[in-house]
């Protein structure tokens, strides 16, 4: 509603204008999440403790920054030792993907010309693959560290075509979102509002998403919200640990 549209615009003014040299990053979703910059020399977590406190605001804390889990550079790591050791032949004979399972990917993107049309002779279904937001800049889904590729692939890659790789899924959907950089970094706030675009377009196209992020850093209140919000609407999250077996 109008009124509320102003209240809640009024709200983040409010809040931005007690910021040092504070900034509206990105006005309130639905789900009630903004963000907002302040000078990298700020004293965030004494920000967010006075934010904090304002009876209109349920919580306020730092948007922390994930890494991608690395993935290693040995010349015979993508000789797929995993199908097999999960059993995946044996499940292929029974399934290979339903239209009505959308797979998400959360990460650095996937492999695209500068276009923005997808190249990778694997990866490069425009009618499966389905671009979702660049949640780091803006642009384009396109991969800039090469992690979200390889993921993509694992997950997803066109299979028994008789070039690549196979991936674990053949035939489903596949929403990406990118909220990794080129060096490997993401925050939460955008990997909450990843994980929301997924499970609304899975919803709104009366589908069950599986979404991976395959990324680890520390634990905070606007993971948890998005991790209930796809659990509220009977989706299924697969997180790393990450490399230093910190929880998502």
């Amino acid at each position: 509603p109008e009124g509320a549209e102003r209240t809640a615009a009024s709200l983040c003014d409010e809040v931005a204008s007690v910021l040092p040299d504070g900034a509206l990053l990105r006005s309130l979703r639905p789900s009630g999440r903004a963000v907002f910059s302040v000078p990298a020399s700020s004293s965030i977590p004494q920000l967010a403790a006075q934010i904090a406190k304002r009876d209109d605001v349920e919580y306020a804390e730092p948007d922390v920054i994930d890494k991608a889990a690395v993935i290693p550079s040995d010349t015979r790591y993508g000789q797929q030792w995993a199908p097999t050791k999960v059993g995946a032949p044996a499940a292929w004979d029974l399934q290979t993907g339903a239209s009505g399972i959308l797979i998400g990917i959360i990460d650095s993107g996937i492999s695209m010309d500068g276009s923005g049309t997808l190249n990778h002779p694997d990866l490069n279904d425009a009618s499966r693959y389905i671009l979702g937001t660049d949640f780091v800049d803006g642009g384009t889904t396109m991969d800039l560290n090469g992690h979200g590729t390889h993921v993509v692939g694992i997950a997803a890659a066109a299979s028994n075509n008789g070039q690549g790789v196979a991936g674990m899924n053949w035939n489903s959907p596949v929403y990406i979102c990118r909220t990794l950089d080129a060096n490997g970094n993401g925050s939460s706030a955008d990997f909450a509002d990843a994980v929301e675009e997924i499970v609304d377009f899975a919803v709104a196209h009366n589908q069950k998403a599986v979404i991976n992020y395959s990324g680890g850093g520390g634990a905070n209140q606007t993971k948890q919200d998005a991790c209930k919000y796809l659990n509220d609407h009977g989706m299924i999250l697969c997180a790393a640990t990450g490399n230093e077996s910190a929880a998502v």
